[in-house]
C-alpha cells in the first residue's frame, strides 16, 4: 500500500486584499506530500488517485487541523524524485479565488465536464455527544483544594455522583474507491498516538468506520464514513480503594481501628501501594488514585484523512 508523508520544505500562503472572500480578501496555501509507491511502474495518474493525497475541490485543512472551508484545492502536480523509482512529491494548491475553484453550482464543480465522485471533497462535520462519568475528583469547598470525593470519614460515595462529560466529535464522510472491513478491526476504538486534526496524542478515539457502496452512472465505489470521540484523555483514575492490604508478602483483610479489630465491611483508602492509607493522609485528602488506559493507540496517520 503507498504511504504518503506531508513535508514542510515548499509549504507556503498568503493573502490578496480586494478579493470577493471573507474579509474582503482571496486566501492562497500550498501544501506538499512525499508519496511511496508500490511499484516503479506506477506513474502521475496513480500517485494522484493515492488516499490522503487532497483532491479538487478538498477544502484546505492544516497540519494541526485547522480548517478553511472558502480554500478549496484547486490545483496538483506530481513530479517523480530524482534517484528514486517509486518515490514522488505531489503539490497541492488551494485558493479562495472563484476563477481557481470554478463556479460549485456548475456540474463538474469547475473541471469544465463530468466530476470524478473520487474527486469530490470530503465532509467534514464538528458535533458532540452527552455523557456522564462518575465524580473520583473534585474542588472541596470544605477545604478549598481539589480532593478525592468521598465523605468525612474518608470512605467513598455509593452510588458515585455522576457529572457531566460532554465530548466532541468529528464525522469525515468521503468517497473511496476500495473499502476493506479491515480497516474498522484496525482502528476502531483506538485512541491516537500521532497529531490528529490539532489534538495530541491520546485525545482521539476511534468510535466508528461504517462503508456502503454506490454506483453512480455504471461507476460503484464507496461512500466511507469515520466517527471520532474526543476528550482532554482517555485515561481514568479510579480512587486507590479496598478490603484488603498487603503485609510483607501476606494479602490480609483490613481491620478496624476500634479495640475489637474487626474486618472491615466496606472499602477503605489505600496509599497507592498496597497498604491502608494512614488516617492523617485520610483526613487531609491526601489520597492515591490508580489510572488507567483501557484503549490500545494506533497511528491515525494511516487513515491518511484529509
Amino acid at each position: 500500500m503507498p504511504t504518503v508523508t506531508e513535508i514542510w520544505a515548499g509549504r507556503g500562503g498568503g493573502d490578496t486584499a480586494g478579493g470577493s472572500g471573507n474579509e474582503g480578501t482571496q486566501r492562497r496555501y500550498t501544501r506538499r506530500f512525499r508519496v511511496l509507491m508500490d511499484s516503479a511502474l506506477d506513474d502521475s495518474y496513480e500517485v494522484l488517485r493515492v488516499e490522503g493525497i487532497p483532491r479538487i475541490t478538498d477544502p484546505y485543512v492544516s497540519s494541526k487541523g485547522a480548517t478553511d472551508l472558502g480554500a478549496r484545492c484547486h490545483d496538483r502536480n506530481a513530479e517523480q524524485v530524482e534517484g528514486h523509482r517509486r518515490m514522488w512529491e505531489v503539490t497541492a494548491e488551494y485558493s479562495t479565488d472563484p476563477a481557481d475553484i470554478g463556479d460549485p453550482d456548475k456540474e463538474g464543480g469547475g473541471d469544465g465536464g463530468e466530476q470524478d465522485p473520487l474527486a469530490q471533497p470530503a465532509e467534514i462535520v464538528w458535533d458532540g455527544n452527552e455523557a456522564t462519568r462518575p465524580a473520583e475528583v473534585g474542588y472541596d469547598a470544605n477545604f478549598g483544594t481539589v480532593r478525592g470525593v468521598v465523605n468525612s470519614a474518608g470512605d467513598p460515595f455509593d452510588p458515585p455522583y455522576e457529572i457531566d462529560d460532554y465530548r466532541p466529535t468529528l464525522t469525515i464522510t468521503r468517497n473511496q474507491a476500495n473499502y476493506s472491513q479491515g480497516l474498522a478491526l484496525a482502528y476502531v476504538n483506538k485512541v491516537n498516538n500521532d497529531g490528529f486534526f490539532g489534538f495530541a496524542p491520546g485525545q482521539a478515539k476511534c468510535k466508528k468506520i461504517s462503508a456502503k457502496s454506490v454506483t453512480e452512472k455504471g461507476r460503484t465505489f464507496w461512500s466511507v464514513t469515520y466517527v471520532f470521540e474526543l476528550r482532554e484523555t482517555w485515561e481514568v483514575q479510579y480512587l486507590d480503594q479496598g478490603i484488603y492490604e498487603w503485609v510483607g508478602n501476606d494479602r490480609r483483610h483490613i481491620k478496624t481501628d476500634d479495640p475489637e479489630r474487626l474486618p472491615v465491611s466496606a472499602p477503605v483508602p489505600l496509599n497507592g501501594a498496597g497498604g491502608k492509607l494512614p488516617r492523617a493522609d485520610v483526613l487531609d485528602g491526601n489520597f492515591a488514585y490508580r489510572t488507567y488506559l483501557f484503549y490500545t493507540s494506533a497511528s491515525f496517520s494511516g487513515l491518511n484523512l484529509p
